[in-house]
């Protein structure tokens, strides 16, 4: 997909090591030759490595703190997390207050998202005329199956069709009885206070 092709918004050329029931291919991928960018293998031999795959891209070093706050962000919601080489990044995971299948609420009061494939989109509120959307400022991260919801063709945020749209509104109304059930067990709960 296009996702394989990402680091060539930056870059002119990057390296791809794979390691692959006990081979190890090393591919070197560039736009010199053509448009679309050449994938050609550089090298391929034996290894005792574990399987998996390793992306090294050149930064310059002016871009390094932008890459690192960038990394830190974006991974923040992944459950495995890559393993970064040249450098320590430490991803600080997101904590939640409360987690179901569907959804998580995050510590921060922040902006709602959705995460779908490993990749949060944040979610515009605005689009919403017809529904009490403060719930959205909460720190809400729902989570989305593949196809759930559209993606822009930048791939840089939502795209907001009928099927987003319905998407949300029935998320936000099964989200706001869950809360409100919620709410009611811990008022009526016998060990229920408030702790300051």
């Amino acid at each position: 997909g296009i996702g394989s092709k990402s680091a060539f918004a930056y870059t002119d050329n990057f390296t791809i090591v794979n390691y692959h029931r006990g081979v190890k291919s090393i591919f070197m991928c560039h736009v010199a030759g053509s448009a679309e960018g050449d994938l050609v293998r550089v090298s391929q031999q034996p290894t005792v490595e574990e399987d998996g795959l390793e992306i090294q891209i050149p930064v310059a070093a002016k871009d390094i703190d932008t890459w690192i706050s960038k990394a830190k962000q974006f991974f923040s919601h992944w459950k495995v997390v890559p393993i970064f080489e040249g450098n320590t990044i430490v991803i600080d995971k997101v904590k939640c207050l409360f987690e179901s299948n569907d959804w998580y609420i995050t510590e921060e009061s922040t902006q709602a998202k959705v995460l779908m494939g490993n990749i949060c989109y944040p979610i515009d509120k605005h689009q919403f005329d017809s529904v009490d959307t403060r719930i959205l400022d909460c720190g809400i991260v729902f989570k989305a199956q593949i196809g759930d919801v559209d993606i822009a063709a930048s791939r840089e945020g939502l795209q907001y069709t009928n099927r987003t749209i319905k998407y949300f509104l029935n998320k936000l109304s099964t989200l706001i009885v869950i809360l409100f059930m919620m709410l009611i067990l811990l008022k009526t709960s016998k060990n229920w206070k408030i702790n300051s």
